[in-house]
């Protein structure tokens, strides 16, 4: 099968072959098995036959069979394959088509959905009613898009895109976590992915996984997952303003750096000091205030009675201006309670 392109998230678009009988204006492709391989026909896809007095079946296991019924209306005999296959496609961007799954009726055509995980695609073509003309083309196919630009056309007289899941077996999953665990240890590869369960194989009913690459990474999860380097990007992170975005091993850092990270951080030392320090002289004057008698002031001050004023506070302001800054020159005396100056 021709391959069109894969996703290291599980998925692959491949040429579908289209079996044909009694056409002479084209040759049949081959059926494949793909039994052994880690590749499932998806479910993406829908079976489809075409042509006149047709039964068309798809046969994978003795129970597994599915199949559907096309007739032609009054005397028609023969389908032209070539103006009927064009209308499975539709155009959704430029470019870029995907596969109409609600086309046929059972008239001219039919189809019919596909359970997952089968791996064989042999159809065989029968006449729905053996006394009517046999003689007419016959086609059965399998076609799907996963994703709507997942295939772009080619000719779409002859190719239709089928989509294949594939996946890990639980062996290969452990062969695989072993050679990465006993590379953790060695200090060389980081858990940079994990793997998960998928389903079981309805052939074998083993466990199948797929594996991706953890947050923070990107890559092939079956090869290696490399680190994204989120700071290229200012949309990958939120380090704004002053702070310096510092990659990481799967993540990243906002920190502040830089000459105007080191300005900032003595800016912001100096501005605590300096409040630190107002502080403390807030402290001190409090405790001087206690130690020299204000509270015994205080409290003669509110227990004055009727307009007599005895005692008044004045601020170290108010006392620095009154004595031109304590100058010497206004210095009246001194004696156990302190200094007298004179008021300016």
């Amino acid at each position: 099968m021709e391959l069109l392109n894969i996703s290291i998230e599980g998925w692959a678009n491949v040429k579908s072959p289209i079996i044909s009988s009694n056409c002479s204006d084209r040759e049949t492709n081959l059926p494949f098995n793909l039994t052994g391989s880690p590749f499932f026909i998806s479910d993406e896809n829908v079976f489809t036959a075409v042509g006149c007095n047709t039964r068309a079946l798809m046969i994978d296991e003795p129970l597994q069979r599915l199949g559907c019924e096309s007739k032609c209306l009054g005397q028609k005999k023969e389908v032209y394959w070539r103006q009927m296959l064009p209308n499975f496609i539709e155009e959704v961007s430029s470019g870029n088509y995907w596969i109409v799954n609600d086309y046929c009726n059972g008239t001219d055509c039919c189809q019919v959905t596909i359970p997952s995980s089968l791996q064989v695609f042999d159809p065989k073509l029968q006449a729905i009613d053996d006394n009517q003309s046999t003689d007419g083309c016959q086609l059965a196919f399998l076609a799907g898009t996963y994703e709507v630009d997942s295939w772009t056309e080619k000719d779409r007289n002859v190719q239709f895109p089928m989509v294949l899941d594939w996946v890990i077996n639980s062996t290969l999953r452990e062969d695989y976590r072993r050679t990465m665990n006993s590379s953790q240890r060695k200090g060389v590869v980081p858990k940079t992915f994990y793997c998960y369960y998928y389903r079981s194989s309805s052939s074998s009913n083993k466990p199948i996984f797929r594996c991706s690459c953890e947050s923070g990474y990107e890559g092939n999860p079956y090869l290696e997952c490399t680190d994204i380097d989120e700071c290229k990007d200012p949309k990958h992170h939120r380090c704004r303003g002053m702070r310096k975005c510092v990659n990481t091993s799967g993540s990243h850092e906002c920190c502040v750096g830089g000459i105007i990270g080191v300005l900032a951080i003595v800016f912001g030392i100096r501005r605590l000091c300096k409040l630190m320090k107002k502080r403390r002289n807030i402290q001190l004057k409090k405790k001087f205030f206690k130690r020299n008698g204000g509270l015994l002031l205080q409290q003669q001050l509110t227990s004055s009675d009727g307009s007599v004023k005895k005692t008044q506070i004045f601020t170290s302001k108010e006392l620095e201006k009154a004595t031109d800054r304590f100058n010497d020159n206004r210095i009246l005396g001194q004696g156990g309670q302190g200094t007298v100056y004179k008021e300016c």
